[in-house]
């Protein structure tokens, strides 16, 4: 059955307009791209999946011949990352809502050979780009590289089987410097995807990785994209989350307006420039922090030590935050690998803080709860508080050059909570044992409340196991 080019909004009879948009640029083995891509993945990550619990700065390039064969790549060079649906907005400007689609046009690489699979029909990659009318039966949307051979455990979107018709492009532009490419090879392929493609469909340019910018490779780029008339040109990061979603919006701007392209630029020339919006988004993270830390302070019973383990536990639960944080104590920079370790290093200790808060609030809950103590008793809550430095304590993991894995996370962070846990528990059976006095019973005799004691451990114990 084919399907409608708009989507209807479920509180609106308006139907909600979509826009089909292809994120092209520099694609190919590592001689051509050097030793990582572009961004064009990080850019629709950001844009497609904007929160840091969905952002990843690793997909996929090599692949198995397995790989290419699954769903997923379904033995096609591009990636499909879904829809999303999106209140278009520009400085002054309002669209409205707007459903975008949106597909990666890239290389995939034999691990093997080192060299790209052949696609379908044969066509080279600036070929590849050019047909407007995107097809491939039983292909499932892109969500990470883990998606790969385990696609049953994901949520599967699947390619609309009338295929897309493509509105406009993002070229993705790296400003900054990689090893083992050439800054004219780039710019001569991107020179050659702008003049054939913005004579037939709408183009925006996306300078990427303006976080770790080359200022000479941005200078040269600049040259090059201002020879060309009728462009609009942003400059983007989206490890930072600055400009991802203007770029798309300016792209529907052109589709769906039919503005030109000077009047658009004018109106993002100031507002859109990549330092005004970093300050903004700094400003407005600013913002999310205190209000945040607030409302920690106001609504969260705990001890004084909260600002240390408790922060870090926030962070990791609040996306913004963790985001934050990381630009905060790394900086801007740092260079790439130095930067990952050290943003793995903060999941690490993030995830680790956080199942530690866990443990006391069930220790906190267990004793406040007990029928087996006094309800009138403050002591429990007192003692659930000289736990808390137990639990607390300097992060296992402070300084380190390695990237961990999601897997080498788990197990660190199992090991170090399981330690704590145990410490923590050694300390309450002490704090019991000095507390016999408070435990009631039908029997008030010393035996019966030495019961109650070692009853109320041993199901703390069990919850606290079974809790994690």
């Amino acid at each position: 059955m084919t399907k409608s080019n708009h989507i209807r909004s479920p509180s609106k009879s308006t139907p909600v307009k979509t826009l089909n948009v292809a994120v092209i640029g520099l694609s190919g083995p590592p001689s051509i791209v050097g030793s990582i891509g572009v961004g064009k993945s990080c850019l629709c990550n950001r844009f497609m999946r904007e929160d840091a619990d969905g952002f990843s700065r690793q997909h996929i390039s090599n692949l198995s011949q397995q790989d290419f064969l699954s769903p997923v790549i379904n033995r096609c060079h591009f990636l499909y990352w879904g829809s999303v649906s999106k209140r278009c907005q520009l400085v002054d400007m309002v669209l409205g809502m707007r459903v975008f689609n949106v597909i990666e046009h890239t290389e995939f690489i034999d691990d093997k050979t080192f060299s790209a699979f052949k696609s379908v029909g044969g066509l080279n990659y600036e070929k590849r780009c050019g047909v407007f009318n995107v097809e491939s039966n039983h292909k499932l949307k892109y969500i990470s590289k883990n998606q790969l051979g385990m696609e049953e455990e994901f949520e599967q979107i699947w390619f609309p089987e009338d295929g897309l018709h493509i509105d406009g492009f993002v070229l993705c532009i790296d400003v900054s410097h990689v090893p083992n490419r050439s800054l004219d090879s780039q710019l001569s392929v991107c020179n050659s995807l702008l003049s054939t493609l913005s004579k037939k469909r709408p183009v925006v340019v996306a300078l990427t990785k303006m976080d770790i910018v080359n200022k000479e490779n941005l200078e040269l780029t600049r040259n090059l994209v201002g020879m060309k008339k009728n462009t609009v040109v942003l400059e983007t990061s989206a490890v930072e989350n600055v400009n991802c979603e203007e770029v798309f919006f300016a792209l529907a701007f052109l589709v769906d307006r039919g503005k030109s392209v000077s009047q658009l630029t004018s109106k993002l020339k100031l507002s859109c420039s990549f330092q005004h919006a970093l300050l903004q988004k700094k400003e407005q993270d600013a913002i999310i922090f205190d209000q945040f830390n607030h409302m920690l302070h106001k609504e969260v019973d705990c001890p004084g030590e909260w600002g240390g383990v408790g922060m870090r536990c926030a962070i990791h639960s609040v996306p913004p935050l963790r985001s934050l944080t990381s630009q905060v104590r790394f900086g801007s920079d740092c260079s790439g690998e130095t930067r990952e370790a050290k943003m793995s290093i903060d999941v690490l200790n993030s995830e680790e803080a956080r199942q530690c808060f866990n443990l006391w609030s069930q220790l906190h809950s267990l004793l406040s709860s007990s029928p087996l103590l006094c309800g009138s008793s403050s002591a429990p809550v007192q003692w659930a508080q000289q736990l808390w430095p137990v639990l607390s304590e300097v992060p296992c993991v402070q300084q380190s050059t390695q990237v961990f894995s999601t897997s080498q996370i788990q197990s660190v962070v199992d090991c170090a909570v399981e330690q704590r846990r145990l410490r923590a528990m050694d300390r309450l059976q002490q704090v019991l044992s000095d507390n016999t006095h408070l435990f009631v019973r039908e029997c008030c005799s010393e035996e019966a409340r030495i019961t109650g004691r070692e009853h109320l451990l041993e199901l703390m114990e069990e919850k606290m196991s079974n809790g994690r």
